[in-house]
């Protein structure tokens, strides 16, 4: 969470400790006003420093499924002064807070005794650039032992720190006693979904847990989705897990279904997405032909499981590639059912994603869920897909297809699902219309003009556009100590121009950064590149890497060239060595095709004639150009970057 969204007290005059015992009050959306105003009272008449959620849209987030495991339920954190206050006001709130008082439980701390909303944990109490490691604070016995303080949903101490509790018993479990746990496929706040196995029938199944007190919105808690969504299983009878049994246990419900195996359809329809596709050569042109024909007859299977539901009664509602499986037989499952629901119900809780728009919850759910067949087809096969406001061009997908040698009539098929009679046994009889054909790979022929125009200096990058002017300030501050510097370094969590390379670039430009300091930080980007499908990458978070200016490869490639491209040559060519594809989801400059095309254009000018990074510049500003009338790229940059290609295929000074 923010600092903003707390609010602090009673901290003036406290000398708080680097690291110690701090204490969490739980609450519940019904309860939590009631929690504060008598916690409030004690901790002030002691002058106990702590901190609260102020506003209650924040309170509603961290009691919500979209807060992290690891912060939700932290509504009062308090901070003692030192083990004997820890332990005074621990002692006084348990005896002032009803012991029946609910609260959400927290996955990093020990509830104290038997309370419900009274927790504890050791962990960071003042934060301190001087007290981290790799970005973490650390904190080390007399001894030598460390302990890092990072997002856990444990309780953990350091192994000279002794608890205040004994260690609870063992409960007898009837989950472990009939289920072998093996696989974390889902962590989220409300509850986790995890692989594992039945011990008595031996058949893999999935465990899907309900947190209680979590809500999913500001009316509905998720365990009421959890059972919802439990209920259809039973009685859908087609294209869904089967619902095995549901148990309580602790304070959880977990819901046992089946086991689908399989792959989810987000990543089996990759392999025939636009993104796999190569035209440099008659073999690979018919292999996107292949590729298209598998992913059109993957679109027809969805349409049946779409008109299985509908003619049974049932709106599948969260139509999402995340949420379908594909078995080892190619056979299609639904499996997240907690927003579909019976035609005869009246459907309150909204869906919105990158696959569903907010004004399709308005509509008639079967014709909602056409619009989201449409989108999804869009979203898998080029991330082409409507946003709030848009209006589907069939013609972008036609040029896409003949930019690969793909000549047909399925574009057509999306103009159906997304017109306002749209009916999904319909939609089946069209695409049963659907063509596949060759054609010849549309090159687009890009013609030379007289006219120049007014250069922009795309080369030089102005980081202040995407760096944080604080966390600056502390590089700045840090400049004449490298221990701190490397300490600051180490804990940034992004690498490229909105990032690490950000404040390097910066720094130089500002002429007071030492040699060693820039090369630790290069250093540093360098050990933490991914590998990917293509090559070594900048990762974005713990799931994606980017080929992007503003946070992935071409924007530390751009900053190394401004920093010494002769020193760093290497690792530029390491990097663009990643950028082989001829396409990405976006078209534009900071965060799309253009971007990563123009990168690819100066390192071939300036650094290392390598013919593909060429090739793959050229084919990324010919699908870039397929966007270029829709108001999606700027087209002085545009004609700019292709000015520079057209310099280094035809000598040209010109280039329209």
């Amino acid at each position: 969470m923010e600092k903003s969204v707390f609010k602090y007290r009673n901290l003036d005059d406290k000398e708080l400790p680097f690291f110690g015992f701090k204490i969490h009050i739980s609450a519940t959306i019904d309860n939590y006003k009631d929690v504060f105003n008598l916690v409030e009272g004690i901790l002030d008449s002691y002058t106990i420093a702590y901190k609260y959620i102020r506003d209650d849209e924040d309170v509603l987030r961290n009691f919500s499924v979209d807060e992290s495991p690891a912060e939700s339920g932290k509504y009062i954190t308090i901070y003692p002064e030192n083990e004997e206050e820890f332990r005074f006001i621990l002692d006084v709130l348990y005896e002032a807070i009803p012991i029946e008082t609910e609260g959400i439980y927290i996955l990093s701390d020990r509830p104290y005794k038997d309370s419900n909303i009274i927790f504890y944990r050791f962990g960071t109490i003042k934060w301190d650039l001087r007290q981290t490691e790799d970005g973490l604070p650390t904190i080390y016995s007399e001894s030598g032992d460390g302990w890092q303080d990072f997002q856990k949903t444990y309780f953990d101490i350091p192994v000279w720190i002794s608890d205040i509790q004994e260690e609870n018993l063992k409960e007898e479990s009837y989950l472990e006693e009939n289920y072998a746990v093996f696989d974390l496929l889902s962590q989220k706040n409300g509850g986790n979904v995890y692989r594992g196995l039945s011990l008595l029938f031996k058949q893999p199944v999935i465990l899907k847990e309900a947190v209680p007190h979590i809500l999913f919105s500001d009316t509905v808690m998720k365990k009421e989705l959890r059972d919802h969504e439990f209920k259809i299983c039973s009685d859908i009878n087609k294209y869904v897990p089967k619902a095995l049994e549901k148990v309580d246990e602790w304070m959880n419900t977990y819901y046992i279904y089946e086991d689908i195996l399989g792959e989810k359809l987000s990543d089996y329809l990759k392999k025939f997405s636009l993104f796999q596709y190569s035209s440099r050569n008659d073999f690979e042109v018919q292999q996107n032909v292949y590729k298209f024909e598998k992913f059109v007859e993957c679109c027809m299977n969805l349409a049946k499981v779409i008109w299985h539901f509908h003619k049974n009664g049932y709106i599948l509602n969260d139509i999402h590639p995340d949420n379908f499986i594909v078995d080892n037989t190619e056979n299609l499952y639904f499996i997240d059912l907690e927003q579909t629901y019976s035609e005869t119900e009246i459907w309150k809780q909204g869906i919105f994603n990158n696959v569903s728009l907010k004004l399709w919850n308005n509509l008639d759910g079967r014709l909602s869920d056409c619009h989201k067949l449409a989108n999804l087809i869009l979203f898998s096969f080029a991330r082409i897909q409507l946003r709030e406001g848009e209006i589907y061009n069939s013609s972008v997908f036609h040029s896409l297809l003949k930019n690969y040698g793909i000549n047909s009539n399925f574009p057509e098929v999306i103009s159906y699902l997304f017109s306002s009679e749209a009916k999904i046994d319909e939609a089946i009889q069209v695409m049963k219309g659907v063509y596949i054909k060759n054609c010849s790979v549309n090159k687009t022929n890009y013609g030379y003009s007289g006219n120049w125009l007014s250069k922009v200096e795309l080369s030089k990058v102005d980081c202040h556009k995407y760096i944080n002017v604080n966390r600056l300030n502390l590089y700045r501050n840090c400049i004449n100590d490298f221990v701190l510097f490397s300490k600051l370094v180490d804990s940034e969590k992004k690498l490229s121009l909105n990032g690490l390379i950000g404040y390097l670039i910066q720094l130089h430009q500002e002429g007071n950064i030492p040699d060693d300091f820039l090369n630790y930080g290069i250093a540093v980007i360098k050990n933490k590149l991914v590998e990917s499908d293509y090559g070594k990458m900048i990762p974005i978070d713990n799931r994606y890497s980017s080929p992007y200016l503003i946070d992935g490869n071409a924007g530390v490639i751009k900053g190394l060239m401004l920093l010494d491209p002769i020193q760093y040559q290497d690792l530029i060519i390491e990097l663009a060595n990643s950028l082989a594809f001829e396409y990405a989801q976006n078209p534009g400059y900071e965060r799309g095709m253009l971007g990563i095309a123009e990168v690819l254009i100066e390192v071939y000018r300036d650094i290392y004639k390598n013919d593909s990074y060429k090739y793959f510049a050229n084919r990324l500003l010919n699908n870039t150009n397929v966007f270029l009338g829709l108001g999606m790229v700027n087209q002085d940059v545009f004609q700019l970057i292709l000015t520079m290609y057209g310099e280094l295929e035809h000598g040209a000074t010109v280039f329209k």
